[in-house]
């Protein structure tokens, strides 16, 4: 997290890593250091899932992380 110029609580827009032309990010989200694998990311987009079992729709997705420029801040106070 650090190597790549975050620092815990960062507010940062998460976009997916396609290039099928379609634009698919939220900003606002917050970071936090979790022991998981060195260049992975741990999230779930919490209203896709399974309705039955909550398993949620995807489990692998390629994303970018880039500063929150604050625009759609969604991040409660």
């Amino acid at each position: 997290m650090t190597r790549l110029g975050f620092a815990e609580g960062d507010a940062v827009c998460v976009s997916t890593a396609s290039d099928d032309g379609v634009t698919r990010e939220i900003d606002g989200r917050r970071v936090h250091a979790f022991d998981i694998p060195r260049g992975c990311v741990m999230g779930f987009p919490l209203s896709h899932h399974a309705k039955e079992s909550l398993v949620p729709a995807s489990t692998s997705i390629p994303v970018r992380l880039r500063k929150s420029t604050g625009a759609d801040e969604q991040v409660a106070a």
